[in-house]
């Protein structure tokens, strides 16, 4: 087990579900599961079975305990979240990549019932229902976002991968790096693992690194897709954002912990999300030329 100096910081995703994580003695993070939560998260069996087999495999911390209300996993020495300009280390950039298609390939052998699959489309859907049963009105980006995927929403299939197990979340901070940086670095943020389509994870994956630290068809081809399927990744990239900024604006609509800002990060998604649409802020490189056409006739 390895000795603990400094305590991860949460990533948005451990936020955003509210799951509590306290340390346990030196070396262990205890993490306790809301199933409240499950509106938009992973059951709490799908993100156990995941994170072990993960933690097994050397891609996230291991799991040392368990039970019905949470689990525990090793606290890495003097490790924190990485952000995205460590993502400038050519070195780091391929080995963060490399973790999830080292998870994409587990031979985990779990019944479709712990592991479910899922799609952006169904979760998006699911916030919504939720939004609407508690009389919650959804913030007006979110309704500009999805007219905008309806076309693409509605064909998806013809553009589908066969769904495999995926970590899910792009965000750069569910990597934990440890002093060294690129040599070891480990994946966390498992809230909402499922399987799912491949590339649902890759747009999740370009949202946020592209075009900052690579283009998108160098993360296509690390990831071990197909480059041809940059627009329909790019696609899947605006849905994904649009599910975190209804996830913030749930939260923020029902969580009593006033302590994070919820708005400020579902407005940073929602702005992600329309410049992938329309096209970048003045001064950053084009990423985005031809999406918000394509979408009005995906084919």
């Amino acid at each position: 087990m390895t000795r603990a100096a400094v305590e991860p910081e949460p990533s948005p995703s451990w936020i955003a579900c509210s799951a509590r994580w306290d340390r346990e003695g030196d070396a262990l993070l205890r993490r306790t599961h809301d199933p409240a939560d499950e509106v938009f998260a992973s059951p709490l069996p799908a993100i156990l079975a995941a994170t072990t087999a993960a933690g097994a495999a050397g891609i996230a911390p291991s799991v040392v305990a368990s039970d019905s209300a949470g689990f525990t996993t090793e606290l890495v020495e003097g490790a924190r979240p990485a952000k995205l300009d460590d993502l400038a280390d050519a070195g780091l950039l391929r080995a963060a990549l490399g973790l999830r298609t080292r998870f994409q390939s587990l031979d985990l052998q779990l019944p479709l019932a712990q592991l479910p699959e899922r799609t952006l489309f169904e979760d998006v859907a699911r916030l919504r229902e939720a939004h609407s049963a508690a009389g919650i009105p959804p913030p007006v980006e979110a309704d500009e976002l999805s007219r905008a995927l309806d076309r693409f929403a509605a064909r998806r299939e013809r553009f589908a991968m066969p769904a495999i197990p995926c970590h899910g979340d792009g965000a750069v901070s569910n990597l934990l790096i440890a002093p060294g940086g690129a040599s070891d670095p480990k994946l966390t943020g498992w809230s909402v693992v499922a399987r799912r389509d491949p590339l649902e994870e890759a747009g999740s994956v370009l949202g946020e690194i592209v075009p900052f630290c690579a283009t998108a068809s160098e993360v296509l081809r690390a990831l071990a897709l197909p480059v041809e399927a940059e627009l329909v990744a790019r696609a899947w990239s605006v849905a994904d954002d649009l599910l975190w900024g209804l996830i913030a604006s749930w939260r923020m609509a029902t969580s009593s912990d006033r302590a994070v800002d919820y708005v400020k990060y579902g407005l940073w998604r929602f702005t992600k999300g329309r410049a992938a649409l329309y096209g970048s802020p003045v001064g950053a490189p084009p990423a985005c030329g031809g999406l918000s056409a394509w979408l009005e006739d995906p084919r």
